[in-house]
């Protein structure tokens, strides 16, 4: 008496049903065996062609936190490389920087200078004023230029003649700003005068003096 236990499971059913086709196929059992040793291998071979593919791909592999660079990120990498190293690079940048600011600064320094001249201003007592959010600048040439401070009102630039500026920003030095800062002209000098002894006017002669006169020209003396 059979049990459920004694039946094939569908798995093992599947397997003998493959197998009696095989050898129904080829005749035999050896056949059948001969061509399941031949598909055995040929399936060893994949897996073996499969795991050295896999290795090699391993192997080709970025590593973490690695960046792989083509085109024009190369070009642009090796351009880099050719500058030096990091640190050559680096203070190169630092430097390019410093020669930035300071060529900026010298700029402004400049427009400054030029727009206090067309304003007649004082340069120094400009240059203790100047502070960032202030541009420089000169409008027109020769005798119609005029000198105007930008400043900015978010995105706009607010363009103002020089002394209305003044007058609205700093009026109490509105006129040491006026002093342009030229030197006043000597005062003339002359050369020092000699002190001339104060003369003593002549007053009336007296007798004494009158006889000795006439003495002296032999004129005769009346009383």
């Amino acid at each position: 008496m059979s049990t459920e236990a004694n039946q094939p499971d569908d798995g093992t059913a599947k397997l003998a049903n493959a197998i009696e086709g095989l050898v129904s196929k080829h005749g035999s059992e050896i056949g059948a065996i001969q061509t399941l040793l031949d598909e055995n291998l040929k399936y060893r071979d994949k897996l073996r062609d499969l795991k050295r593919d896999l290795e090699a791909a391993k192997a080709g592999a970025v590593p973490d936190g690695a960046v792989v660079l083509s085109g024009d990120d190369l070009k642009a990498y090796e351009a880099l490389k050719a500058l030096g190293d990091a640190k050559s690079i680096g203070e190169a940048i630092e430097a390019g920087k410093a020669a930035q600011t300071e060529l900026g600064a010298y700029r402004r320094a400049d427009k400054r200078a030029k727009a206090a001249r067309v304003a007649k201003a004082n340069p120094d007592i400009l240059a203790t004023l100047d502070r960032d959010g202030i541009e420089y600048d000169v409008e027109g040439d020769g005798d119609d230029a005029k000198a105007i401070i930008v400043t900015k009102d978010g995105e706009t630039d607010v363009r103002t003649p020089f002394w209305e500026f003044v007058g609205a920003t700093w009026p109490a030095l509105r006129t040491a700003l006026a002093q342009d800062g030229t030197p006043a002209a000597p005062a003339p000098r002359f050369p020092a005068q000699p002190v001339l002894s104060p003369r003593t006017p002549a007053g009336p002669a007296s007798v004494v003096d009158i006889i000795k006169r006439k003495r002296q020209k032999g004129e005769g003396i009346s009383l």
